[in-house]
């Protein structure tokens, strides 16, 4: 009879690539390669422990040309378990980044890796350069883990996964905001948010109840009318892209927001300089920009605070 061949020594990990089985047949299947086009592969060439194969498995195999047909197939095929494809090897050095993408938690996927960092390259010599790097809310740390929002200014460890290789951001640390800050007070309170205005802008700032502090929220009232707050300004568009409480609702001119308050901290009465006092009784000329009517303007209402802005002094006589 004719001799078995020897068995193949085994490749090391980095000459083989990671596909998933797309279709099985009675003694072959397929695999999708991450380029382009499918493999085949028989089942002899599945290794111990991966007999039991189904599609849409995650597969690492070596690629090689078939000596019968000629064609590419894959061989030594290898099944990941869920252990093997979560393996990631940490480098104890820290990264200094800045958010580009927020996380955003997804309750389907809670591993999803949907936020993205953008740190100095990690290879290559062109000190310019830099490189992306993808995490996802849980690597955020905390208790709880704070809100992140593009432009903020983060700590992080590198991880590598190690059957695929692709570099993570890990062990997410919020440093630094590069986001505007303002103060003001508490002007508007609906339902599950309001609006704040500040004496350097006639603009109303939109913020959802998330963004507060447990200490503006505890109590049956919840937040009050007139509670004085620092907070940063984020943009409407990255309030779409990532980070914040919810979509911005119409402010009290009826326009919708370009901006929403963020990172809002309680201050203490009497923090926020509101307008100084003139001497000598002198008259402005002002212009209401938020009216109150007659019938709201009673004790415990709680959006009943109207607002003007000094246009110039009035002349003389």
């Amino acid at each position: 009879p004719k001799a078995s061949p020897p068995p193949e020594p085994p490749l090391p990990a980095e000459d083989k690539e990671v596909g998933t089985v797309t279709n099985l047949k009675e003694s072959f299947g397929f695999i999708q390669a991450q380029g382009p086009g499918r493999l085949f592969f028989h089942f002899s060439d599945l290794l111990p422990g991966s007999e039991g194969v189904r599609p849409g498995d995650t597969v690492q195999y070596g690629v090689r040309e078939d000596p019968r047909s000629g064609k590419t197939c894959a061989f030594q095929v290898h099944v990941l378990s869920p252990e093997e494809l979560g393996a990631v090897d940490m480098d104890p050095a820290r990264l200094v980044g800045n958010i580009v993408v927020a996380p955003k938690t997804n309750r389907r996927d809670p591993d999803a890796l949907n936020g993205r960092v953008q740190v100095q390259a990690l290879t290559g010599a062109d000190d310019a350069a830099t490189e992306l790097l993808s995490f996802g809310a849980a690597d955020v740390e905390g208790d709880p883990p704070p809100s992140l929002y593009p432009g903020d200014i983060v700590e992080l460890s590198l991880g590598v996964e190690r059957i695929t290789r692709r570099r993570l951001a890990k062990q997410v640390a919020f440093l630094e905001s590069t986001l505007p800050a303002l103060s003001g007070a508490i002007a508007t309170v609906k339902d599950r948010y309001g609006f704040i205005a500040t004496p350097s802008t006639r603009d109303h700032f939109f913020f959802h109840f998330t963004e507060l502090p447990a200490e503006l929220t505890a109590g049956e009232g919840g937040p009050q009318v007139g509670q004085e707050v620092s907070f940063c300004i984020l943009d409407h568009d990255a309030a779409d892209s990532g980070g914040g409480g919810g979509r911005p609702h119409r402010g009290p001119s009826g326009n919708a927001p370009a901006s929403c308050a963020v990172r809002i901290k309680a201050l203490p009465p009497g923090t926020v300089q509101w307008a100084e006092e003139v001497a000598g009784g002198a008259e402005f000329w002002g212009e209401v920009v938020h009216f109150v009517p007659a019938d709201r303007r009673k004790a415990g209402q709680r959006d009943a605070v109207g607002r003007l802005v000094c246009t110039g002094a009035a002349q003389a006589p």
